[in-house]
């Protein structure tokens, strides 16, 4: 993936409902309803992980972690949070860019619109343009939010930057999972935010195979 196409402009993105529309879930495949049998499997549902599995080989999505933000009948979008890139959020907050503290790197959250940006933040007093996705994890598209954020001297609420999200036509995840693709689990917000992002799949993956062990 070109890291020059992370000339990255800060958007706020008009975000689509979490939930599934009341009249959705008759349209939903039977794939998504299906429960896991143990305590870290989950339904597909906004709010869990897509891990992918050791069989899937697309270099946009090999050895990733998904969090998924949406998942309805219009299809699911998500953000990868294990795949940061060498670009820091100084590069798109020109005030930033003369600061001594080093600023935070942008993650690469996907393949689909990379110039554009969104913000996951973990607080429990939300602002009014922030959308809850999961416990008290937002999603924001505010610049003024992530200046604030990376600029604050007090200690501030754990927050990563996405260029870019994953994104499923109706019924492409479902049949991905069908194939053996993707395994399903219950989100974990210390993952999303985990400094050490490289080691977030082999500790999840592993998980996994310990259920055929």
């Amino acid at each position: 993936m070109a890291i020059t196409a992370l000339l990255i402009t800060l958007l706020a993105i008009p975000a689509r409902p979490l939930t599934p529309e009341p009249s959705s879930a008759s349209v939903l495949s039977q794939a998504a309803l299906k429960s896991g049998a143990l305590p870290f499997e989950a339904k597909l549902a906004p709010g869990t992980f897509l891990v992918a599995s050791r069989r899937l080989r697309d270099p946009n999505f090999a050895k990733t972690v998904i969090f998924l933000i949406a998942y309805d009948e219009r299809g699911a979008q998500g953000f990868v949070i294990n795949r940061p890139s060498p670009i820091r959020v100084s590069r798109v907050l020109p005030k930033l860019q003369k600061s001594k503290v080093p600023s935070p790197y942008i993650y690469l959250g996907g393949p689909v619109a990379q110039k554009q940006m969104r913000i996951l933040v973990q607080t429990d007093k939300p602002s009014e343009d922030m959308q809850r996705v999961l416990d008290n994890v937002y999603m924001s598209g505010s610049p003024d939010l992530l200046e604030q954020l990376t600029t604050q001297t007090t200690p501030a609420p754990r927050f990563r930057t996405f260029a870019g999200y994953a994104g499923w036509a109706p019924g492409q995840l479902e049949r991905e999972i069908e194939r053996g693709g993707w395994h399903i689990f219950r989100a974990e917000v210390d993952a999303i935010f985990d400094p050490e992002s490289d080691s977030v799949w082999p500790k999840l993956i592993r998980k996994r195979d310990l259920k055929w062990m």
